[in-house]
């Protein structure tokens, strides 16, 4: 079932000048949509030998769910439409709520059950925000005119329920070659959708890095949360300018407060092969001289950030002092927990460039056509701003797979695009 009304208040009370149109909107909702075929039953999948697809099929590891019933969203929305001085600005405002109900998710249960996972049909999430877009035309003449369209979307989600007496469920981890989980990526109820857990720097009371006896970093013995890879805020800009048939557009669009692991930026600090690892590995790099357990002298120690621990005479930690241990500088990149690279993800990209002329009617009368048009397009062209260091791609991490949302390896480069675009009417 669903429901809506609107009220046209232009039309109906008395409104300065200045105001075109003033509407106001109301909706609400409730759709099920069917699952997926062929998940109450045990199914098989293709399989492979040795990297190579052949005609083996391999039962798929999934416990069906006992009560499988179709998923369900209920949405309500508020909204306002303002036009303003002839046309030349408006704004549309949304504000909305909805709640996802009976939602399909797997959850890992003990292997001794003979599977590895079970589907669960009573997951709920609930997510609130406002959809913004203003719209201007600070130019707008016969032969010439600019308009720009500003949008900005703030969303808030909240896992309500998973099942009965399960309160977080794996989405989806990074152990490469290994059962050591560098990441992984939860759904855990009361917490925003996408909780990342790393290995973290164990934190003095005043918030500062604590390092072992012998200068190493302190960590945690589990993974924590850390991080989350729900954005605060997404903002999109698009710009129109036209003078006679010539037409120049470009759009930029961001996302701004959202968290992710970047495996590959890990990775490269361990091995050494990131830039940043540079400082300390000598003298000529800021290294400070010290001894190794074999009595040789070297140049390439640094101290932690951080504070080392005071203990009393029965072993107890009673406060923390600056740490002035020399370790060697390998110790500061590869000894470092996981959690130093969940970084911010934001940035504003230059997704799009145009240039385009139309040509008019009396350009076309020779033609055989209606309408001509040639637009010459570039795509992904650069970041006007990344948080993130380097030249790491902070899309990199963007896929509609739960299991690879926030947690980034190995990533192929971001691709920017050029092109062609004719577009013929008869």
């Amino acid at each position: 079932p669903s429901a809506n009304a609107s009220w046209q208040v232009s039309n109906t009370l008395e409104l300065p000048a200045a105001i075109d149109r003033l509407s106001l909107r109301a909706s609400w909702a409730q759709v099920r949509t069917d699952e997926a075929p062929f998940l109450l039953g045990i199914t098989y999948a293709e399989g492979s030998r040795l990297g190579q697809y052949s005609a083996l099929l391999a039962e798929r590891n999934i416990i069906p769910p006992a009560d499988l019933q179709p998923s369900q969203l209920d949405e309500a929305e508020l909204g306002m439409n303002l036009q303003l001085w002839g046309g030349r600005a408006g704004l549309d405002l949304t504000l909305y709520r909805s709640k996802a109900s009976r939602q399909s998710i797997l959850a890992p249960v003990p292997l001794s059950s003979g599977f590895s996972f079970k589907r669960f049909n009573t997951a709920e999430i609930r997510n609130q925000g406002v959809e913004a877009a203003l719209l201007l035309s600070p130019v707008s003449q016969a032969n010439w005119s600019w308009d720009v369209n500003l949008n900005f979307t703030l969303n808030r989600n909240e896992v309500l329920k998973i099942s009965e007496g399960v309160e977080r469920v794996s989405l989806g981890r990074f152990a490469p070659g290994t059962e050591y989980v560098w990441a992984e990526l939860q759904a855990v109820v009361g917490q925003p959708y996408g909780v990342i857990l790393n290995n973290d720097y164990v934190y003095s009371p005043a918030g500062e890095p604590v390092v072992n006896p012998d200068g190493s970093w302190k960590q945690t013995e589990t993974i924590v949360p850390v991080g989350n890879i729900q954005p605060d805020f997404l903002l999109g800009l698009t710009n129109t300018i036209t003078w006679k048939g010539l037409q120049l557009a470009f759009l930029l669009d961001g996302k701004f407060g959202n968290e992710a692991y970047w495996g590959t930026k890990d990775w490269a600090e361990r091995l050494g092969q990131d830039p940043v690892t540079l400082p300390g590995r000598d003298a000529a790099r800021g290294g400070l001289n010290w001894t190794d357990p074999n009595g040789n002298e070297r140049a390439d120690g640094v101290i932690l950030p951080g504070v080392k621990e005071v203990f009393d005479a029965e072993g107890s930690v009673v406060g923390y002092e600056p740490n002035d241990i020399v370790v060697p500088v390998r110790e500061r990149w590869s000894g470092q927990p996981h959690a130093a690279n969940v970084l911010d993800g934001s940035f504003f990209s230059f997704r799009e460039l145009s240039v385009g002329y139309t040509l008019s009617g009396r350009q076309l009368e020779r033609l055989p056509f209606n309408s001509l048009s040639v637009s010459l397009v570039g795509r992904n062209l650069f970041y006007v701003y990344s948080a993130l260091p380097g030249r790491y791609n902070p899309e990199a991490v963007v896929s509609k797979q739960d299991e690879k949302q926030g947690i980034e390896f190995g990533a192929l480069p971001g691709v920017r695009s050029y092109g062609v675009s004719v577009g013929v009417g008869f």
